[in-house]
């Protein structure tokens, strides 16, 4: 799950205190960043299995001719 703005604020402020140079904080931000973004698809993929499960047949439906209609089906 993706973490709280609060305990992502506290990630960042830590990430200022523990780090000496400006190639430590670049490198600890990057790995935020992969952390996150991992988290970020993972919750996305998650949620969007979710949504199309729960959609009914009428949703389904009209998802299909639009892709249909997109594709130039």
């Amino acid at each position: 799950m993706i973490e709280s703005g609060v305990d992502f604020e506290k990630r960042i402020a830590a990430i200022y205190q523990n780090c000496r140079s400006t190639d430590e904080i670049e490198s600890e931000f990057v790995r935020l960043q992969q952390e996150m973004g991992e988290q970020i698809s993972a919750t996305m993929g998650d949620t969007r299995k979710k949504l199309l499960e729960n959609f009914d047949a009428d949703v389904h439906d009209r998802l299909r001719v639009n892709l249909s209609e997109s594709q130039g089906i």
